[in-house]
C-alpha cells in the first residue's frame, strides 16, 4: 500500500516544493553560459614587424610583451567571453609573411583571408555586436599596405582620423564592442 502525504495547509505544500527544487538542483540548463566581460588588450610591435595585436587574455598579453617584444598600449574596449543571440564572433587571423594580425566578424572574409592571402586562423578573440548593430561602441578598422603592412583597430574616432593622416586607409566599422 502506497502512502500519500496530504498537506493540510497550502504553505506546507509550497515549502515541500521549494525543498524538492533545491534538493534536486533545478537550475539553468548546462548549455547556458555565464557571460564574462573581458578587456580587449592592444599591443604593438615596431620594426621590422609593425604589427598591432589584440587579445582578451591577460596571460597572452604578458607573454607577447615578455617573449615577442610587443609593447602594451592599453585596452581598446570590452568583448564577451561567450556567444549569445545578439553577438557575433570576432575572428583572429595572422599572416606571418607580413607580420599582420587581422580581425573580422565575417566568416566569409575569414575563409577568404585563409584561402587567398595566406592568413592562419587563430580562433575567436571574443564576442562583439555586429557592425550594423545600434548597440556598443564602434571598433574602427584601418589598414596600411606596403613594406609595413598592418591592420589597426581603435574605438577612438580621433585616433582613427590621426591614423588616416599617417597613411592608413579607413576600412569602416569592423564590429561594435561591449
Amino acid at each position: 500500500m502506497t502512502r500519500v502525504r496530504s498537506f493540510s495547509k497550502p504553505w506546507t505544500l509550497l515549502v515541500a516544493i521549494i525543498l524538492v527544487i533545491t534538493t534536486v538542483g533545478l537550475a539553468a540548463p548546462a548549455s547556458a553560459q555565464q557571460q564574462v566581460v573581458e578587456p580587449l588588450y592592444r599591443l604593438y610591435k615596431g620594426a621590422p614587424s609593425y604589427d598591432h595585436f589584440y587579445t582578451a587574455s591577460a596571460a597572452e598579453k604578458d607573454n607577447a610583451v615578455k617573449k615577442y617584444g610587443y609593447r602594451y598600449e592599453g585596452i581598446t574596449g570590452d568583448v564577451l567571453s561567450s556567444p549569445d543571440s545578439a553577438l557575433v564572433p570576432l575572428y583572429r587571423l595572422y599572416r606571418a609573411a607580413i607580420y599582420d594580425h587581422f580581425y573580422t566578424t565575417s566568416a566569409t572574409e575569414k575563409n577568404n583571408a585563409v584561402k587567398k592571402y595566406g592568413y592562419r586562423y587563430e580562433g575567436i578573440a571574443g564576442y562583439v555586436y555586429p557592425a550594423s548593430s545600434k548597440s556598443g561602441t564602434p571598433l574602427y578598422r584601418l589598414y596600411i599596405g606596403g613594406s609595413h603592412s598592418d591592420h589597426f583597430y581603435t574605438a577612438s574616432a580621433a585616433e582613427r582620423d590621426s591614423a588616416v593622416r599617417g597613411g592608413y586607409k579607413y576600412e569602416g566599422v569592423a564590429a561594435r564592442l561591449w
